[in-house]
Order: C-alpha cells, then structure tokens, then sequence
C-alpha cells in the first residue's frame, strides 16, 4: 500500500531550524516509517511490530474522546528530538496517510503533543459530567 506524507507549516518550520544532522536524522526516520507501513495492509500495527516498536508511543490525552481513538503518536528520533505524527487508513484510495505535526526536543513534547491534540480534537463532542447534568 503506498504511503501519503502531509507536512504542517509547524512542522516545516521545526525542521528549517534544526542542525543538519539532526535534520539527517529525523529523513532517515520518516523513509523508515514509510517503508515499515507500505510494507503491510495495517497501519501502526505493522509498524509496531518493527524494530521502530520502541520509538512510539501515544501520551496519555488530557482531552476526553469518548468513544474515540487517537491516531496522533510521537516518535523518538534521536535522545532529545522527538517528532508529533499521525497515521491514518484511507480505504478509498488504499493508501496510509503519514501526518507530520512538530518536530521538538524532548524536554517540549509532552506540551506540545497536548496542544496539538487539543487543535486536532476540538471539534469532537467533549463527555463532561458538568455538562451532562445541565442537559
């Protein structure tokens, strides 16, 4: 199944200020991602069982999703360089869908994966109790 990589501006922008090897860095991890997923019908499931396995992870969501999944994982590219993605099925076009939010050092991940999952799920129904009493 081929593989189809957006990129955000954030995420541009986190790489045009990186060193060059950390930049080496973070291609070399994107081309082992792409190869990892289009060699397999599933997406973070193929990956998963890869040698990549160690490198993901999804943060616990301070949002509430209810019956919701996330697709949004950060991938450890180096010791202190982290990436903010999402994999996605697309069945109509038989394709794996590689979103690249940020790029970020480790000590800024946690923050910034919140944020972008807070940008990414807003438009979600939220489960809040309080709101569930009022209704």
């Amino acid at each position: 199944m081929k593989v189809f990589i957006e990129e955000t501006i954030e995420f541009a922008s986190d790489l045009d200020g990186l060193e060059l090897n950390e930049k080496a860095a973070v291609i070399q991890s994107i081309e082992q991602l792409v190869s990892s997923i289009s060699c397999s019908e599933t997406n973070l499931e193929a990956v998963c069982h890869t040698s990549l396995a160690q490198e993901f992870r999804s943060p616990e969501l301070l949002l509430d999703l209810g019956d919701y999944n996330a697709s949004l994982f950060i991938f450890n590219v180096t010791d202190s360089l982290t990436l903010i993605l999402s994999i996605n099925d697309d069945p109509i076009f038989e394709q794996h869908i590689l979103t690249l939010f940020r790029a970020v050092e480790l000590s800024q991940v946690e923050q910034v994966y919140q944020a972008v999952a807070t940008s990414l799920y807003q438009a979600l129904p939220q489960t809040n109790s309080a709101l569930a009493k009022v209704a």
